[in-house]
């Protein structure tokens, strides 16, 4: 047996009302890091590291970059006389 759940418009109203509200709320007890945050020396580290990463990283990923030419045609008034327009991007 399957149950089907179909909020109604009053549902999806106070849905979202208590989405917004609990925005206010503490986080749970289980969501807070017990860790303390970064010193100056820890975070320079990671900084540094991330820097190198990128560097050396960048280099060997592929260029993605890509030019897509399209041509469209325009037929002006009733005659078969067809001008292309393209654009590059």
């Amino acid at each position: 047996m399957e149950a089907v759940y179909r909020p109604g418009t009053e549902t999806a109203t106070e849905l979202e009302v208590l989405t917004d509200l609990s925005a206010f709320s503490e986080p749970a007890a289980s969501e807070i890091s017990e860790r303390n945050a970064p010193t100056q020396a820890e975070q320079q580290e990671m900084l540094g590291a991330a820097a190198k990463f990128f560097s050396v990283t960048l280099k060997h990923l592929p260029d993605f970059l890509a030019i897509r030419t399209f041509t469209g045609y325009r037929r002006f008034g009733s005659t078969a006389h067809v001008v292309p327009n393209t654009t590059a991007r």
